[in-house]
């Protein structure tokens, strides 16, 4: 109650409905009671959504007057990115009212807030929220869950983190059909709403496979840089609170598109949709699906892997069904309408129910080509002795060209099954290794040039990115050309550098000899040894002068610290082993009978042999590879156990890259008002290629560095600002080794001269040092005055748990814990990318480790 300039007083209270004041009513208290009464409604508005810079979005709100007498007045803002479009003055009699509508056009990117005036003081004034956000420039939204720029998705280095994110703006973004993702694990939603699924939707490509730098689709590689959907959002260790569906297809039409993922932990149960689709769910739509790989998903009902209800037509092509389960039926896919499918593989699906381990075909005429169907299970009954891999209920798929179990081929077609379109078979597709979920085939696997290669929709590659119809013809399934012919030799299979690190190594994939069998009674293939080869000059001249030739058998100790015995061959032979700076080198003579590889060769690795059809090996290279491309050509010896009798592979070359950053500066303290300067401080970089820090200025605090704030470089450790000794300005610093990689900005820690705090203001993870390590780590962590209940975990790159480091409350300060490198059960874990994940009271943050054995 206020007093006016009448005699009386003026009155005014809100209306509060659902927790929220949405009108203010007043009206002035005199002997006659004749007033305006005002209502603003509504009083606070939250623009849902985000708008694009250099668009707009209108709002509006109503001003009305309830009582007697004129309501007079005039709406005003002094707002940045709001502007009153039309209703600004208002005289209302009793029970007019007025619209007014206020609009937003951001022009920079952020979150903004505004208070409209209404210009009546028995009236309250109105707060509007709203989002800008930048249009992505083309037609690309980008997606790295490593990204360290803006999160809006424009480029690899400002790319979201979260598909979940680029999925919500799409539809906002008229120019956008395609969102790209990098390799790493993709979780509906952050929280536990297993409802949470990835929406595909009509017009929109969806692709992954991408190391986060390419700059055209097809230069992805989803088999080396697998991109995961997961739904495994929970925290129990079962699939009890996971995603109900990892993707829903439901009313989108052919243009969506879903293309190079592995979809997997999909938990299909309780409420959802009766318990069908753990994979994917689609009802009522038709999208595209292509390289994509369901792995591991269950249904309490039916379609572990895939769900495809009423009104669908969608298409598979390049697709893998592995070790998916329904409950009831179609361990693999439940159909109930259309469905295409071309180069699928399906192995290790289970249905519990009623059958289908591979394929349940309720209804609908589904149309399979070029599909293998091998190693399903389900519960058949009576009527359908034969539904491991498909069950029938309707007119049935037509088949053609598939290699199906117990389908008795074209020639003894079981017609329970569906119709045979022809050319369809029942042998043994010889999968490389379906236990292990690896559906590629062996040589002599009769799905090889055994396909339609006229089939509609034929993709140019297989689902690991191989050229299609590598023979007189396409292969069935999934894969094409995956063939391992062994020889006595081991054969190179690839040298891939390895991601994400500080360079020098590649990991060496080479196919084991013929003789690396337990059935070889004559020369067992004993050890594989790799060498590489020395370009050298001068080394090569030192090694051939001062060389200590080996005479008899050595335990030698090679660069990454393996031991391997070395057996001097014989002087016949060709070759000697030389030792040189503590190194160990092979030394083949020119037009010698010997078939190694002529000229001089450090042996750098050493696998034992083990039967495996595939061994991975770590090995140095030269150099790293910069600004030029430095080759390191290897090849591998397979040493018996004759020590005379050995065989070498053809020579193949590769190169490693320097490409991860420093680790982000720590311990950063400014101290304002110095009286010389506001000095900087920080830790030193503890990464071996540090060269120097760079130091960024300016007085907006959420800059975002770049050249136009840099303002200062050094190696040191400290620096004082000569232009400034006040507060008011703001600082990040950044590190940076020999090859230019910079690591993300780091804000100070901590303050002095504004206040006499210097405790951590906010939670904050910091990466771990060293990195990578062998095989313990420092990891540090923040917490602030108002401390807090903290966990720091550590997770492999599938998202499992791997141990536990803090769980409790913590006090406030500045906190280190070490990670020895072993698993909650103290086994030690193995080489690989892992991450550590922060959780405290409205924080979370994940740093990513590396573990080099």
């Amino acid at each position: 109650i206020v007093s006016d300039n009448l005699g009386g007083a003026i009155i005014a209270w809100q209306d509060h409905r659902d927790g929220v004041s949405t009108r203010v009513y007043a009206k002035r208290a005199t002997e006659s009671d004749l007033a305006p009464i005002c209502s603003v409604d509504p009083l606070m508005i939250d623009l849902a959504g985000t708008v694009m810079v250099g668009s707009s979005r209108d709002t509006t709100f109503t001003i009305e007057n309830l009582g007697v007498g004129l309501l007079v007045g005039t709406v005003s803002e002094d707002c940045d990115q709001f502007q009153i479009i039309s209703g600004g003055s208002y005289s209302l009699s009793n029970g007019q009212s007025q619209v007014v509508t206020v609009r937003f056009e951001p022009t920079a990117p952020g979150t903004f807030n505004c208070g409209i005036e209404t210009g009546a003081d028995i009236c309250g004034d109105v707060s509007i929220t709203a989002y800008g956000l930048l249009l992505p420039p083309d037609s690309v939204i980008y997606v790295d869950a490593d990204a360290t720029g803006g999160s809006g998705g424009s480029s690899w280095t400002n790319a979201f983190t979260e598909l979940s994110d680029a999925l919500t703006l799409a539809p906002s973004c008229p120019n956008v059909n395609q969102i790209w993702v990098a390799e790493g694990t993709y979780r509906p939603t952050a929280g536990t709403e297993r409802s949470a699924t990835f929406q595909m939707q009509s017009g929109l490509g969806i692709y992954g496979g991408f190391a986060g730098m390419e700059t055209a689709r097809d230069e992805r590689s989803a088999s080396t840089h697998v991109t995961i959907l997961s739904g495994d959002i929970g925290t129990a260790e079962d699939a009890s609170d996971n995603s109900y569906h990892v993707v829903t297809g439901s009313y989108a039409d052919s243009t969506a598109v879903l293309d190079g993922f592995t979809v997997t932990a999909g938990n299909a149960g309780g409420e959802a949709d009766d318990g069908n689709g753990g994979g994917m769910f689609n009802d009522s739509g038709s999208p595209t699906i292509a390289n994509v790989q369901f792995r591991g998903n269950e249904a309490q009902s039916s379609g572990g892997g895939l769900f495809n209800g009423a009104g669908c037509s969608p298409k598979l092509v390049n697709v893998l069904f592995v070790d998916n389960a329904a409950q009831t039926e179609g361990g693999g896919i439940y159909n109930a309408s259309s469905l295409t499918l071309v180069n699928a593989s399906f192995s290790g699906n289970s249905a519990g129910g009623g059958g289908g381990g591979g394929i349940c075909n309720a209804s609908g005429s589904p149309v399979i080509t070029n599909v293998i169907m091998w190693g399903d299970t389900a519960s058949c009954f009576e009527g359908h002795e034969n539904c491991n891999e498909i069950i029938n209920y309707s007119d049935g798929p037509n088949v053609s060209y598939s290699l199906i179990k117990g389908s008795g081929g074209s020639a003894g077609w079981d017609l329970e099954l569906g119709t045979d379109g022809g050319n369809n078979i029942d042998a043994d597709p010889l999968y490389y290794g379906a236990e292990a979920g690896d559906l590629r085939i062996l040589v002599g696997s009769p799905a090889v040039d055994a396909g339609n290669s006229a089939v509609p929709g034929l993709p140019a590659t297989d689902i690991a990115g191989n050229a299609r119809i590598q023979g007189s013809s396409v292969d069935m399934g999934a894969y094409e050309g995956q063939v391992y012919v062994f020889f006595n030799y081991a054969r190179m299979d690839s040298l891939v550098d390895v991601p994400d690190d500080q360079g020098s190594w590649l990991r060496i994939y080479f196919t084991r000899s013929a003789l690396d069998d337990t059935l070889e009674q004559d020369y067992p293939i004993a050890r594989y040894d790799v060498h590489r080869r020395v370009d050298n000059p001068g080394l090569l001249a030192s090694i051939r002068s001062e060389g200590e030739v080996i005479r008899e058998n050595v335990l030698a100790t090679l660069p990454g610290g393996d031991k391997v015995s070395l057996a001097a061959p014989s002087p016949e032979a060709g070759s000697k082993y030389v030792r040189y700076a503590d190194r160990y080198y092979l030394v083949n003579e020119a037009g010698a009978s010997s078939s190694d590889p002529w000229g001089t060769w450090e042996v750098v690795g050493n696998v034992s042999a083990e039967q495996k059809n595939q061994y991975i090996r770590l090995v140095p290279t030269l150099a790293d590879s910069s600004a030029t491309i430095t080759w390191s050509v290897f090849y591998i010896s397979a040493h018996t156990t004759t020590p005379s009798v050995y065989f070498d592979s053809p020579p193949d070359s590769g190169y490693s890259v320097d490409n991860i950053a420093p680790g982000v500066p720590d311990g950063f303290v400014v101290e304002y008002n110095t009286g010389g300067g506001n000095h900087l401080s920080w830790y030193p970089c503890m990464n071996t290629d540090f060269q120097y820090f760079r130091v960024y200025r300016d007085v907006d605090p959420d800059f975002v560095p770049g050249l136009g704030n840099l303002v200062y470089a050094t190696a040191g450790t400290e620096w004082n600002d000569p232009d400034y000794d006040i507060s008011g300005v703001y600082y990040k610093i950044t590190a940076l080794d020999h090859a230019g990689n910079e690591s993300a900005p780091r804000s100070p820690q901590s303050v002095t001269g504004v206040d006499d705090n210097a405790m951590p203001r906010v939670f904050a993870l910091h990466q771990n040092v060293p990195n990578p390590f062998n095989p313990v780590t420092v990891i540090r962590y923040d917490v602030p005055a108002s401390g807090g209940m903290v966990t720091v975990k550590v997770y492999d790159v599938s998202g499992r748990l791997v141990r536990t480091l803090v769980d409790g409350a913590q006090s406030a300060g500045q906190h280190t814990v070490r990670w020895d490198g072993r698993n909650d059960n103290g086994q030690s874990a193995a080489s690989g990318i892992y991450f550590c994940r922060m959780a405290a009271p409205k924080f979370v943050e994940k740093r990513k480790m590396v573990l080099l054995r």
